[in-house]
């Protein structure tokens, strides 16, 4: 019993030894978030406007305590949380830092920011590569394939909206699904201008499985049962990424699984010995 004992104090320590050394840290979502929107920030100070960023970030968060890192200008989202993060220079991102990455559009409106990601490309891959999550503001495709292989240019027809890829460019007619509303987002009322994109659901949904969270106007195209053929919000990975539930629940993170292993193993070895005794 006493061999026993000291078999468990050894591998315990040497368990919580190499879980310090690791930094193990927060377990993070590794979700891709494809948004055909510039809500966050074009009309943020409309009415609806603050809800939206605020239901965003706090879905963009999924319950961690890390800020979310917005590669873009600080003054074109007025109403992000306080604790919002704004980089011009992601050469020093961590994913032990924040919860998420925001890639805002260029001038908070319309479309998207590839080229100001791509010269981050290296640090951007490899914050996602560590488990952070990436959103992309007004999604248009294009080759996002340093952050992950599934944002590879997709095929023509799949994106559509502003500027000049068919459909209406700017609606409101969008229709937040009910995997949104259990993920903490309530239906927006009309902001002038809720969406610029559209992403066909047939190829991000049913082929690279993205998670649908808000219908596009059917004016982008429709099923054969006359339902919208395209998503306006796409979530794709970790618990963001599939459907029901809502964020913010407690996930266990890998230290804390340890540490519940020892301690039922640490229970085995206490009650053989009263056992034994």
């Amino acid at each position: 019993m006493k061999t026993g004992m000291k078999f468990f104090n050894r591998t315990a320590t040497s368990l919580l030894g190499a879980l310090a050394l690791a930094g193990v840290g927060s377990v993070q979502a590794q979700t891709l978030v494809l948004e055909g929107s510039d809500a966050s920030t074009y009309h943020d100070l409309q009415p609806g406007g603050l809800e939206y960023v605020t239901q965003l970030f706090a879905f963009l968060k999924d319950g961690s305590a890390l800020p979310v890192a917005v590669l873009g200008n600080g003054s074109l989202m007025t109403t992000a949380p306080a604790d919002t993060v704004f980089l011009s220079d992601l050469s020093g991102l961590n994913s032990g830092s924040y919860s998420a990455l925001y890639i805002q559009s260029p001038g908070g409106c319309c479309s998207q920011n590839l080229s100001g990601a791509s010269a981050y490309s290296a640090q951007i891959g490899a914050y996602y590569a560590a488990g952070g999550s990436v959103a992309i503001q007004n999604y248009q495709g294009g080759d996002w394939s340093f952050i992950s292989s599934v944002l590879a240019t997709p095929p023509a027809g799949t994106v559509m909206g502003y500027p000049g890829m068919g459909g209406p460019g700017c609606t409101d007619a969008e229709v937040f699904t009910a995997d949104a509303l259990a993920k903490g987002f309530t239906q927006p009322p009309a902001l002038g201008c809720w969406e610029h994109q559209a992403y066909s659901k047939s190829y991000f949904v049913d082929t690279l499985g993205f998670l649908n969270l808000v219908d596009a106007d059917p004016a982008y195209g429709t099923t054969a049962t006359g339902a919208s053929a395209f998503s306006a919000f796409l979530a794709l990975g970790g618990s963001l990424g599939t459907p029901g539930g809502t964020p913010g629940g407690t996930v266990a993170e890998p230290a804390t699984l340890a540490l519940m292993g020892l301690g039922l193993a640490g229970l085995g070895f206490s009650r053989r010995a009263k056992k034994q005794a």
